[in-house]
């Protein structure tokens, strides 16, 4: 927390050093193009469209990370405004303050878990399934077992065998 007072940014450190990487790929972007309301075409290696206004992006990045994909920060600088304005409030700074400001009791070595009774699991009783039996027609196999070298490798293995 003390280390936390020296930051001077509105992001955290590893938050602004991931927006700073997809800065960095989102300059070679090639065309960005305004289709209305907020919403973005990105021409890369496909298009990706990007709507500021609900904080979307069709590469899902921006969703699941909750900091600005690539595509979204090449829509953000063409419109020339700041990327921390669509990033998620978890990653500022006062909101990690806000997070560790209580101070964490520390937890005992041992848990001490209530007495466990173990009990014998046993299976459901069996049931007849639905519909007619199935027939056995012909005989069944029955299997025997026997040894087979293996040569290749130099051991002796036990196989099994099907006989009718």
């Amino acid at each position: 927390m003390a280390m936390s007072l020296n930051w001077s940014g509105e992001l955290t450190p590893k938050a602004q050093k991931v927006i700073d990487r997809r800065r960095d790929k989102s300059k070679f972007l090639h065309t960005v193009t305004w289709a209305h309301d907020g919403m973005y075409d990105i021409n890369a290696d496909k298009i990706y469209v990007v709507n500021l206004t609900t904080h979307t992006c069709s590469c899902r990045v921006w969703q699941v990370s909750g900091l600005s994909s690539s595509h979204a920060i090449a829509a953000v600088d063409h419109r020339h405004e700041d990327v921390t304005n669509y990033c998620g409030v978890y990653f500022t700074v006062q909101m990690y303050h806000r997070a560790y400001s209580h101070p964490f009791n520390p937890m005992p070595y041992v848990l001490e878990l209530p007495e466990i009774t173990y009990t014998t699991v046993t299976p459901p009783a069996a049931r007849r399934t639905a519909g007619q039996p199935k027939k056995y027609c012909g005989k069944q196999s029955t299997k025997r077992l026997g040894l087979l070298s293996v040569v290749d490798a130099g051991l002796w293995a036990i196989t099994e065998r099907h006989v009718n």
